[in-house]
């Protein structure tokens, strides 16, 4: 028999949100749009080496003439950094 209890959340306060980050079409071909839940400050993108390619504040970044290959999107908020690995076909 299960009885119903609280959830405890430690190291989180209670005031911070979670922040959900969508990065698609992953893979791509040309354009990726970057969404989230709480207010996105810069993006950056890298190439496998570590080479800034470029820093914005547009949600829609096209990569089309970009080779194919591996890329890291380093995402800034106010509070945290999110990093989402990028697919170029």
């Amino acid at each position: 028999m299960f009885s119903s209890c609280d959830t405890t959340y430690v190291g989180i306060e209670e005031n911070q949100k979670i922040n959900i980050v969508s990065v698609f079409p992953n893979p791509t071909k040309d354009k990726i749009e970057i969404t989230a839940t709480k207010k996105i400050i810069a993006i950056e993108l890298y190439d496998i080496r570590g080479v800034q390619l470029l820093t914005t504040t547009e949600q829609v970044i096209d990569i089309s003439t970009l080779p194919k290959g591996m890329y890291l999107l380093k995402i800034l908020f106010n509070e945290n950094i999110s990093y989402q690995k990028i697919l170029k076909e």
